[in-house]
């Protein structure tokens, strides 16, 4: 599963009932901030309907299980590296209000 394709994953599962196509171009150009083309969508969609990630029910989209498995070892290490990142951040602010404070510099920050 792409990144891409993750992203239409993760719109169609929080879809509140099976997304549609035109759904799915903007919440995607929404989130991603950038110009979706139809022929992007259509490729990555018949991609995850024949890897079993997504199943048409009428002319709408529905996530499976297989899919919710293949997304979810994902958004797990999506949200690890995002935790390590804040991590990293909450600990490099610390060093720097550490030696502001050494140098006299305000300890309002």
């Amino acid at each position: 599963m792409s990144v891409f394709e993750l992203a239409i994953f993760v719109g169609t599962d929080r879809a509140k009932t099976p997304a549609r196509a035109d759904f799915l171009s903007e919440f995607l150009a929404g989130w991603l901030d950038c110009k979706i083309g139809v022929e992007d969508i259509d490729r990555a969609l018949a991609n995850m309907i024949g890897s079993g990630w997504l199943a048409m029910v009428g002319e709408r989209l529905m996530p499976t299980e297989e899919g919710h498995r293949a997304a979810g070892v994902l958004l797990n290490g999506v949200i690890g590296m995002v935790d390590q990142a804040d991590a990293a951040e909450r600990r490099f602010a610390n060093v720097r209000r550490a030696e502001a404070r050494k140098k006299g510099i305000g300890s309002w920050f």
